[in-house]
């Protein structure tokens, strides 16, 4: 609500928030936005959290809220789709699903660390995988020695 009754909604301000890296001692422009109660910290860095469909309606376009919405959803199910034909895994799809509609729902700020994170869930399962195929192979030169 407080993102649609701002009035200065435009592209640049979409853009100029995907890019800002938070530092500390500077308010997030959704802190200006919501006229937060926040006042600027020298060893805190506090900021709240617009979420998705507030951060791309920052453009002012519904249509490209309803587009990015559709993105990450169709995203989540691939990265699912994909977690659970690699390792056949339910539990381990289920957590990497709530871990990616969590870290979704609180995003807003600024999605640089949010893609880290994802970067390194992703090494993290390509090294999973390699390691489940290194057992396998192990285990079968086991098997066919004996």
């Amino acid at each position: 609500m407080a993102v649609e009754a701002y009035p200065k909604k435009e592209i640049s301000l979409f853009v100029n928030s995907l890019f800002r890296r938070p530092t500390v001692g500077e308010l997030d422009v959704y802190e200006s936005i919501s006229k937060s109660v926040y006042q600027p910290s020298m060893k805190f860095s506090f900021a709240s959290i617009p979420g998705p469909i507030a951060f791309l309606y920052y453009t002012n376009s519904l249509a490209i809220v309803f587009v990015g919405m559709a993105l990450f959803t169709v995203l989540m199910k691939i990265v699912d789709f994909v977690v659970f034909r690699n390792f056949k895994n339910c539990f381990l799809s289920v957590q990497l699903g709530f871990y990616l509609a969590n870290s979704l729902a609180q995003s807003g700020l600024s999605p640089r660390p949010l893609l880290i994170s994802f970067l390194m869930t992703t090494c993290g399962l390509v090294v999973l995988k390699i390691f489940i195929l290194f057992c396998a192979k192990r285990a079968d030169i086991r098997t066919k020695v004996r």
